[in-house]
């Protein structure tokens, strides 16, 4: 780019990288995003009435007041409790534009999703991270006493941890919580796949907290991109000012409602993929040389003798695709794969051996 050009965006934007995940040709067998592999769509005879009902020339609402109730109802709190989002990535961005600037930092533990970090740097603000523990836990003392001296503004503690899959007690979660006076987000977008009572029930007690939600994962609706926070109501009132008007279109809620009147079915989905990554952690921990984390999630991750390299290129020319998580520093040589479909796992299964094996 052009020096003059260049000269226009801001520090921030220029030292950024885009998000990007890699993708190969004549996959066959996706595991590398941490999909649910079915789509909990309505019933097809719901789908003509959901579509007769939408108008596609009128606006959607800033917050579609039945999709607020449904999430309500879902999450066990009052409406105005609830703050609808495009997916929880957007919301990301309106938590740092909130609370982060220059002279600010945030909280983060590490390894940890890596937009957390990039949004923080991108709107000023430094990142103070608190390493995870050799078997990749939060060590929640150390993370507590970091919250109190570094006197963050926002503190990001996603749980369970992705990439890691590990978790955090809610006794845990409150005593960091309890540690700092900046504002805790809380990360659930994996919360379905545990057996804990959530961070929502903390709500009551504390201020500054926020517990964020995905329907990406467990409702099988990644592609329609919703999400929502649960939080005290006068601070979902200032975090209102920052977003974007209309991010969640009328298609998109009508779908989200009609799966969230059917909680049985995410529970269902939710506990055959759970039963279904134990079942992929033990295949792999049988395998000669390969070393798994214990996982309280939708994915698993893991290490092999060969470099993660190898073993993606490997998996790729077999038509499969898992995400080598080398670009965080503590995750050199891992790799993270996602439960899908009995077959797909088999598949997976198969292929993996027959990369070894060469």
């Amino acid at each position: 780019m052009r020096n003059e050009i260049s000269r226009l965006f801001r520090e921030e934007v220029l030292r950024a990288s885009p998000y990007h995940v890699g993708s190969a040709p004549a996959i066959r067998v996706k595991l590398n995003q941490n999909e649910n592999p079915r789509a909990l769509l309505p019933p097809t005879e719901n789908l003509g009435g959901i579509v007769s009902r939408v108008e596609p020339n009128r606006y959607p609402s800033e917050q579609p007041d039945d999709l607020r109730l449904a999430l309500a109802d879902y999450a066990g709190v009052p409406p105005e409790w609830i703050l609808v989002t495009h997916g929880s990535n957007e919301f990301v961005h309106s938590l740092c534009l909130s609370f982060i600037e220059r002279g600010r930092c945030a909280l983060i533990p590490s390894p940890a999703f890596s937009l957390f970090r990039n949004s923080v740097h991108l709107f000023g603000g430094d990142v103070v991270e608190v390493e995870a523990t050799a078997s990749f836990d939060i060590p929640v003392e150390e993370f507590a006493r970091t919250a109190a001296s570094a006197k963050p503004h926002l503190v990001i503690l996603p749980c369970p941890n992705n990439p890691t899959g590990r978790d955090l007690s809610l006794s845990e979660i409150e005593s960091i919580v309890k540690s700092t006076e900046g504002m805790v987000v809380v990360d659930e977008a994996y919360w379905e796949f545990t057996a804990r009572p959530s961070a929502i029930s903390l709500l009551h007690r504390y201020d500054n907290l926020i517990v964020m939600r995905t329907l990406s994962k467990a409702f099988g609706l990644a592609g329609i991109r919703v999400g929502y926070a649960v939080c005290n109501p006068d601070v979902a009132a200032e975090l209102l000012k920052v977003r974007l008007p209309f991010m969640v279109s009328r298609f998109d809620a009508a779908i989200a409602i009609d799966v969230l009147r059917r909680p049985e079915a995410v529970q269902t989905a939710a506990s055959e993929l759970r039963i279904a990554q134990a079942q992929l952690a033990g295949e792999l921990a049988s395998m000669r040389g390969v070393s798994v984390v214990p996982s309280d999630t939708n994915f698993v991750l893991f290490t092999t003798p060969l470099g993660s390299r190898d073993v993606l290129d490997g998996l790729a020319a077999r038509g499969v695709l898992v995400r080598d998580m080398s670009g965080y520093p503590r995750l050199r040589g891992f790799l993270r794969v996602n439960a899908g479909t009995e077959q797909e796992n088999r598949d997976f299964l198969t292929a993996l051996q027959a990369v070894l094996a060469d």
